[in-house]
């Protein structure tokens, strides 16, 4: 059984991973059914287990999961990584925990119920604290299938983990029943499902196909220069070049009727606030404006820097440079030039 119960964790897991992949979030719909069969067994057989081996089983398919869907992360830095992917797995197979254990001593229906809280609960506190990592909620492996999620504008992300939850417990009610009553064919539970898989997807294809858009249409440029950030952007490559290959791009897609030039993510970088007129980026952005694209604008994403006149002036997230003697603080920026 052993084997069973390892392929049962790492299946969910994987299950779990794809929907962060080309696949698509459909396969969400039934990612969590592996489990619930592991967190069934060891109910029914809790005289022979202790609570702690499932939790043993739901980190590992968790681990899976947050392997296989961020193993970016340790590109850049392996011990961040390591620190994420494993805070992450806890936290999450402690949420089944917590269900495990109502499983055990209150029955299905209040862990079924407990489940879509306590999971909703637990990626609405992982966008609110310290340890913020919302990465892998699960209304987010949706997001290469806009067509089926446009009632998000009404219940955001979430309402996506609740669709996720709940189509699982279905799945897993019909696979329960099968499993101990094979002659029955339960209609009820099958009509259940149905309705709640296709009725979401079909006001939302309905949505996507009826909207039309409303107000000014605004004409806009994306430029995306493609600078490796790990072996060009912040160690070799000039700054000058890299927004050179930005306004090159920004060039060859532009015309008289832009709005907006948009570019990504510290496309600048070290700008300080208190000296914009001396910034490089700056210049070189309202030189092609005013020489190219005089109605135009360019919103740019930068890391900005402000100085201090001295520590008692400074913030409380204030840095100290030994170099230049001066507090100063740094900002995650968009500017609009």
């Amino acid at each position: 059984m052993k084997v069973k119960f390892f392929l049962a964790s790492i299946i969910s897991g994987i299950l779990l991973a794809l929907a962060w992949s080309a696949l698509g979030g459909l396969i969400l719909l039934i990612a969590f059914v592996p489990l619930l069969w592991l967190d069934n067994y060891f109910t029914q057989n809790k005289s022979n287990y202790v609570s702690i081996i499932f939790w043993y089983y739901a980190f590992l398919s968790f681990l899976t999961w947050n392997m296989l869907a961020a193993w970016w992360i340790w590109i850049v830095t392996p011990s961040g990584a390591l620190f994420i992917l494993i805070t992450n797995s806890f936290l999450m197979s402690l949420v089944w925990l917590l269900v495990h254990e109502i499983r055990r001593s209150r029955g299905d229906k209040l862990a079924n119920f407990m489940l879509i809280l306590a999971w909703i609960t637990f990626e609405y506190l992982h966008y609110h604290w310290d340890l913020s990592w919302p990465w892998l909620t699960l209304g987010n492996g949706f997001a290469n299938s806009i067509k089926l999620i446009q009632w998000y504008e009404l219940t955001g992300v979430f309402g996506g983990s609740l669709w996720v939850l709940a189509v699982n417990l279905l799945v897993w009610n019909i696979v329960k029943k099968h499993q101990y009553k094979r002659k029955n064919f339960n209609y009820a539970a099958w009509i259940r499902l149905l309705f709640v898989v296709i009725l979401p997807i079909v006001a939302s294809a309905t949505r996507y196909r009826l909207y039309a858009e409303e107000g000014d249409v605004v004409n806009v440029v994306i430029a995306q220069p493609n600078i490796d950030p790990y072996e060009e952007k912040f160690s070799g490559m000039k700054f000058e070049e890299q927004y050179d290959r930005i306004l090159d791009a920004f060039d060859s897609l532009g015309s008289y009727d832009v709005d907006f030039f948009i570019a990504p993510e510290t496309a600048f970088h070290n700008v300080w606030l208190n000296h914009t007129s001396n910034s490089i980026p700056i210049k070189l952005s309202r030189d092609f404006i005013n020489n190219s694209y005089p109605a135009s604008a360019i919103v740019v994403g930068a890391l900005t820097c402000l100085e201090y006149d001295d520590k008692e002036h400074s913030s409380s997230t204030a840095r100290y440079s030994v170099d230049d003697s001066i507090f100063y603080d740094v900002f995650n920026s968009a500017l609009y030039i």
